[in-house]
């Protein structure tokens, strides 16, 4: 499954709020620029992490592998924005971060693209991307699935 891109025009360009591509990333941001989101998992005990890191906090293994997700899941918590607090999201306001429980249980924190809703605890999210000024692909919601 192909994970749906959205457009936006950015007033000012957001871009060093995104993390650097290190080795232990750099699978996760080239799959979101493909249209896949990848998670990265343990080998040795099958168990899935994000955000991603060199060692499994539940085994201590060294060793992982990159298991795709398709990006649907529910909300798990949300936050509204009523002050901008960076100029590069001024005109959005007001506006919903969400914390995303997806399938198999991985939690991701993205804007929520819907206008003017307030999600409820538990809300079916599909995910999406933004793609930003430099190239790259962040993680988005929405409360409707998008093809």
């Amino acid at each position: 499954m192909t994970i749906p891109l959205v457009e936006r025009i950015y007033p000012s360009d957001p871009s060093d709020l995104v993390p650097s591509i290190t080795p232990d990333n750099e699978p996760y941001w080239s799959g979101l620029s493909r249209g896949e989101l990848l998670v990265q998992g343990c080998v040795d005990c099958k168990r899935l992490r994000f955000p991603m890191m060199p060692v499994c906090p539940k085994c201590g293994s060294t060793e992982s592998d990159w298991q795709p997700l398709s990006g649907k899941g529910q909300v798990f918590s949300w936050v509204r924005y009523q002050r901008s607090f960076l100029q590069e999201f001024a005109d959005l306001m007001p506006y919903v971060v969400i914390t995303a429980e997806l399938d198999k249980g991985v939690r991701i924190v993205g804007r929520l693209i819907d206008k003017d809703v307030t999600p409820e605890i538990g809300a079916p999210v599909w995910m999406m991307r933004e793609l930003w000024p430099n190239g790259r692909h962040v993680p988005v919601f929405s409360l409707k699935e998008k093809t």
